[in-house]
């Protein structure tokens, strides 16, 4: 499984791929397909979209008991809203059971994505990715795909959209509202142009605070000569900043340990580097997701092929991976879960007795757990030592992403993506790809 090219995009770029072939192979030898059974655990699910390929990246509690979910859609068929072209944001608002409030497209007449929305103070939202549209509303595209910040209200009306980075390609693909209003986003550049910053590499970490109506108060790249990108950014206690992604550089203040490593960055309250730190061996790490722990450290996430890492071997071809560190990134403890196959862990989140995370897996041996097609959710509980307490695999006989997820309360959690399968039990596929959100009760 080539996982070179990560970022969200990216990664459900190739399940579709993947799903095309399920389905035709379904089509071809097996033209009555079985319903796969509810899980014990399952209390409600639902598909949304249109005839083609729609998926969902973020979902987010809203104050009204409902959820919000931002992702992207191919569909030119949504209910009550107008494709733009090429690929659109996609925006739904669901109420307390996972039924649909409304929904909207967002775009141009290019390739728009949406990666992480969040509700702010105000009741509306805000939403980040990356658009290569030159009429997206009033806005100037810069270069290539632009980095993006859409803000709407409550209802789902726009109030403004942004458009930031250089002569390259930009994105942000992570969101950090801030007390004031404002906010921290942060993804990747590879442009040479951004005023007032200095670029290192092939791509740099891109790293932005803004004011509660989009202006710059800061920007700056980060990296080395390679291949540098965020993928989390988070702020601390002491109201500095903590970034997470993947680097390929040998140039860094830390050496370098494989092809791709896990990076750490750790920023002080004005955007000044404290330390970063690289993890993981001479094979490919991608991270994820970071967030800090109540000892002051760290726990972070993702996948790793590396089969040389230390105290810690490999399991199959990709295995979801999951480090420990202290306030100052030093490697506390490594670990690896999943099965033969590949598998992988999007984001992580912390509950009282440990850690829940949330990720894909496409091996049919993880322990006490029945792989249903392709690919499943693959949801999985840590303790603070990261041993392993439970692990379930949910799913269809395609391919099913998990990319985001929240718990809402000690025994519930919200989990969203996308499916390419046709034989989920109680819901109806939409096109050959749908938003997928379920709401599952914990083990």
């Amino acid at each position: 499984m080539n996982f070179s090219f990560i970022t969200r995009r990216n990664v459900f770029a190739l399940g579709s791929l993947i799903v095309v072939i399920v389905i035709v192979v379904a089509f071809i030898f097996s033209p009555l397909v079985s319903l796969i059974p509810e899980p014990e655990e399952l209390e409600w699910h639902h598909m949304y979209g249109g005839s083609q390929q729609d998926w969902a990246y973020s979902v987010q509690n809203t104050t009204d008991g409902g959820f919000i979910l931002a992702g992207v859609s191919g569909s030119s068929d949504i209910t009550g809203s107008t494709n733009h072209g090429g690929d659109d944001i996609y925006v739904i608002k669901l109420d307390s059971t996972g039924s649909m409030e409304w929904q909207y497209l967002y775009g141009g007449s290019g390739d728009d994505y949406g990666y992480e929305i969040h509700q702010t103070s105000d009741g509306g939202y805000i939403l980040i990715g990356e658009s290569d549209s030159s009429d997206f509303l009033d806005c100037t595209n810069n270069g290539n795909h632009d980095a993006l910040v859409l803000k709407l209200d409550s209802a789902g009306e726009v109030d403004w959209v942004q458009m930031y980075g250089g002569n390259n390609n930009d994105l942000f693909i992570t969101l950090q509202e801030l007390p004031d209003g404002g906010f921290v986003v942060a993804g990747e550049s590879g442009s040479t142009d951004i005023q007032d910053c200095s670029n290192n590499g092939l791509q740099d970490v891109f790293i932005v605070q803004l004011t509660s109506e989009g202006s710059i108060e800061w920007q700056e790249l980060y990296g080395g000569g390679s291949e540098d990108r965020a993928l989390c950014v988070r702020q601390t206690a002491d109201d500095g900043l903590i970034v997470f992604g993947s680097s390929s550089s040998d140039d860094l203040t830390c050496a370098n340990l494989g092809d791709y490593d896990f990076y750490a960055l750790r920023l002080n309250t004005t955007s000044g580097m404290i330390w970063e730190q690289l993890y993981g061996g001479s094979g490919r790490e991608w991270g994820f997701t970071i967030l800090e722990t109540s000892d002051g450290g760290y726990i972070a996430c993702g996948l790793s092929d590396s089969t040389d890492i230390v105290a810690c071997p490999a399991l199959g071809d990709w295995d979801s991976y999951i480090i420990r560190i202290d306030s100052d990134g030093e490697l506390l403890w490594q670990k690896r879960y999943g099965g033969s196959a590949a598998d992988l862990s999007y984001v992580i989140k912390a509950t009282d007795d440990g850690f829940i995370l949330s990720g894909g897996s496409w091996s049919s041996d993880i322990e006490n757990c029945t792989n249903h097609g392709e690919r499943d959710f693959y949801i999985y509980k840590i303790d603070t030592d990261g041993n392993l307490l439970w692990q379930r695999l949910y799913g269809g006989s395609g391919v099913d992403y998990s990319s985001s997820f929240i718990q809402i309360d000690t025994d519930y959690i919200i989990i969203a993506g996308g499916s390419g399968s046709t034989n989920l039990q109680g819901v109806e596929p939409h096109g050959a790809w749908d938003v997928y959100i379920i709401k599952l009760r914990l083990p």
